[in-house]
């Protein structure tokens, strides 16, 4: 049963024609609070950077993940939620294997830090996007910079 309310949530996610482009973490944090006022707990949660070939930041964020330091993660190529070892975006069940690497890490902070540092393509318009996301999903995202950074 949830797993059909999730594929419901994640189609209307997917009405944001940007939100895959530069709004996939901010979709991925919205997944884990909609699936946490289901009743999922946390620990089943697990974010993930996924990319397709190497750059700067997956040298980065791996770095940053290993030593579990208090730098901030970068912006992924792209960024997911896995919840029963299935990993989902807006635009639902995403396939592993077309990605060479997946960073997984479970600490909300570590994104909001990532997501709040505005290392992401603009094309996702904050101000207008996040309101209508809390809104469709009956949730606060109210911890994440609406605005450009100063």
């Amino acid at each position: 049963m949830l797993k059909l309310k999730l594929k419901k949530q994640l189609k209307k996610l997917n009405t944001i024609v940007t939100i895959n482009m530069g709004g996939c973490a901010v979709s991925a944090i919205a997944i884990y609070r909609w699936l946490k006022s289901q009743g999922v707990k946390p620990k089943d949660l697990v974010f993930a950077f996924v990319y397709r070939w190497v750059d700067d930041s997956l040298h980065h964020n791996q770095k940053v993940l290993k030593s579990d330091s208090n730098n901030n993660l970068e912006a992924p190529q792209h960024c997911v939620i896995k919840y029963k070892n299935k990993y989902y975006d807006s635009e639902g069940e995403i396939d592993i294997k077309k990605y060479i690497y997946c960073l997984e890490f479970r600490k909300l902070k570590q994104i909001l830090d990532c997501v709040n540092d505005f290392g992401w393509n603009c094309d996702f318009r904050r101000k207008i996007e996040l309101p209508k996301i809390e809104k469709m999903l009956n949730i606060n995202l109210k911890d994440i910079q609406r605005g450009e950074k100063n």
